[in-house]
């Protein structure tokens, strides 16, 4: 997947946003928001993705998001576990653990990582 990179004036106006993409453009850029979530699912997750791929730059500074909205808390400590499961696009156990940080702040017992057996 190739992505142009837009700036953040760009990307705001584009049709790839979603509340939880803005939640973290709003962060960055400094303005305040009135409606700020974490991603759902594997499209608001793929909305987030494409934006820090867009800038970035903005992927070290995700812990102000958390700062701002403790939320975010549980889905940065395993962003590195979604972009995996986004990346090989495992939507159904990206979905599952996006479910599972929203219900508890509590460390993961199942390894989303893993795929089953003769599949990649």
């Amino acid at each position: 997947m190739t992505i142009h990179r837009q700036t953040p004036e760009q990307w705001i106006i584009s049709d790839d946003t979603g509340i939880s993409s803005k939640t973290i453009w709003a962060v960055m850029m400094g303005v305040d928001t009135d409606r700020s979530n974490v991603p759902l699912d594997c499209a608001d997750f793929g909305r987030c993705y494409r934006l820090l791929k867009h800038m970035p730059e903005w992927t070290a500074r995700l812990p102000e998001v958390a700062e701002k909205y403790p939320g975010w808390k549980p889905i940065l400590r395993e962003w590195d576990t979604l972009t995996f499961l986004h990346e090989t696009e495992q939507c159904d156990k990206l979905n599952r653990l996006l479910s599972d940080l929203r219900k508890s702040d509590t460390p993961r017992q199942h390894d989303y990582r893993r795929t089953p057996q003769g599949q990649a």
